[in-house]
């Protein structure tokens, strides 16, 4: 047993988790299929997710997956028997709930994925092996497994808050104590660095911000519990190894890159690095990097590392980039938070803005080198190049299958059961592309109505009693919606 006191902690304080955008079974088949291995195709999958708490993370992909199989697994009952009450709500048979131990746990079938989030770090240092050799021996031949966990050195600093509040709660005995006092605790140390005399000081009054904004369930689960280990990407490839895995990428290819790295910083990790495993560790320290989203799998299996470009052929992609404006110099595009892009190469201008105008659908490599074509057209080597060199920017995404949705928001607008439903628990829903969107207190409401029943008009008359909002605002709300793919 990993430790038995775990679920009585999440029994005490259940985790009100929601979904993981990078678990989604589709991104992570991308990943496996970029990288050449075979991973099995989301819609036929065998899914576990180790930690499941209330089924937060696994519920959207059943929804979306009719013909796949899900299993959520965890040793908190309480957390177990809400996933159960809220899977017989939406009705469905492809997903399964069990308290269960995954180091005793036995299964006739072999999974395609298996999640484990936010549980790594959280286990007994001794039982962190085990678990990844139990999910290994779990794990079908071309499987995948997610693995989240806090890492180092970036979590040298949060260490101190950690350090703090125990020694803060040390003689606090029940947990409602321990909540309120390292909630006492940390305003009063809030204030100690509200003028900071150095940069640690600034960084932990920074984090000791960021906290006044969060949960009770999640300060206690990430600073109170008795297991938090963090540790260094180094340590924890060799863990794996030591479970007959290895390493394949992160689930954020983005942040393994240093194409977002000042030039002295690229040159420095470069110089220092002797091989892909070390550029990422050193990666990690100049990024001061306290979390991580890695992909294993068998040890086995051969990842050549090499032919990216002809891999890219074989997927779908999306990007949220929009064009703002053309000159002689490129084309300017901008990003959901603001930050414009200049794409001066004309076919890959071309091909960014017709994943733009699919947005939050995405296109196949063929239909992407189509549009590349009103620009002169390019190669299917030189657009497969391209399209990875975005994927590791972090201005594409892949999917392993098409991602089909609404150019427009229809007359009588509908959300997915689940998302109804999400909208009554919290303001945490789920997107059809697994992102959790969190709603404003009028988003919420209208969630709520969204069955496909409703007009537009309707609506809107409905928004202006309750909100005192006119129709534009309704039309500005459905927008946002399907842009985040939730329509």
């Amino acid at each position: 047993m990993i430790d038995n006191s775990i679920g009585e902690s999440y029994n005490s304080v259940p985790y009100h988790g929601h979904a993981f955008a990078h678990t989604d079974i589709n991104h992570l088949s991308a990943l496996g299929a970029l990288f050449s291995l075979s991973p099995k195709l989301p819609s036929q999958a065998n899914v576990l997710e180790v930690g499941c708490a209330e089924g937060r993370n696994l519920f959207p992909l059943a929804v979306r997956y009719p013909k796949a199989k899900f299993l959520g697994i965890d040793l908190s009952s309480k957390q177990i028997a809400v996933a159960e009450d809220r899977r017989k709500k939406l009705d469905l048979d492809n997903i399964s709930f069990l308290v269960q131990d995954v180091l005793s746990m036995e299964s006739k079938d072999a999974f395609d994925f298996i999640i484990i989030h936010g549980l790594y770090s959280w286990v007994p240092e001794d039982a962190r092996i085990p678990l990844l050799a139990r999910a290994q021996s779990l794990l079908a031949p071309n499987g995948l497994i997610y693995v989240s966990y806090n890492t180092l050195p970036g979590w040298h600093f949060r260490n101190i808050l950690r350090d703090f509040l125990l020694y803060a709660t040390r003689n606090c005995i029940s947990t409602d104590d321990r909540l309120r006092a390292a909630r006492e605790s940390l305003a009063i140390w809030s204030k100690a660095h509200s003028n900071p005399l150095t940069a640690g000081h600034q960084m932990i009054g920074t984090m000791l911000n960021s906290l006044n904004h969060l949960p009770d369930w999640y300060i206690f689960h990430e600073l109170l519990e008795n297991h938090n280990n963090p540790l260094y990407f180094s340590r924890f490839v060799e863990e794996a190894s030591a479970a007959n895995l290895q390493y394949v990428c992160d689930a954020e290819l983005a942040t393994v890159s240093d194409y977002d790295l000042p030039e002295a910083a690229q040159s420095a990790v470069r110089t220092l690095a002797d091989d892909m495993l070390s550029h990422e560790q050193f990666n990690d320290f100049i990024r001061q990097r306290m979390f991580r989203r890695s992909l294993l799998t068998q040890k086995n299996l051969s990842i050549p590392r090499s032919n990216f470009a002809a891999e890219v052929e074989k997927l779908f992609f999306s990007s949220p980039l929009i064009p703002t404006s053309r000159s002689t110099t490129g084309t300017t595009f901008e990003d959901p938070h603001g930050v414009e892009v200049v794409v001066e190469d004309k076919p890959l201008a071309s091909a960014l803005t017709a994943l733009s105008s699919t947005w939050p659908g995405s296109l196949a490599f063929n239909d992407i080198h189509a549009a590349t074509s009103t620009a002169g057209g390019i190669s299917r080597a030189e657009l497969g190049q391209n399209l990875f060199h975005c994927l590791m920017q972090g201005t594409v995404f892949p999917h392993r299958e098409a991602v089909a949705l609404p150019s427009k928001v229809e007359d009588f607008p509908q959300l997915s059961p689940l998302t109804c439903l999400e909208a009554t628990w919290d303001n945490h829903v789920t997107s059809f592309k697994h992102e959790d969107i969190v709603l404003s207190k009028e988003e919420r409401f209208l969630a709520t109505l969204l069955d496909g029943k409703h007009s537009k008009a309707a609506l809107a008359k409905l928004m202006q009693e309750k909100f005192a909002i006119g129709e534009e605002d309704v039309t500005r709300i459905l927008d946002k919606m399907r842009e985040h793919a939730l329509l």
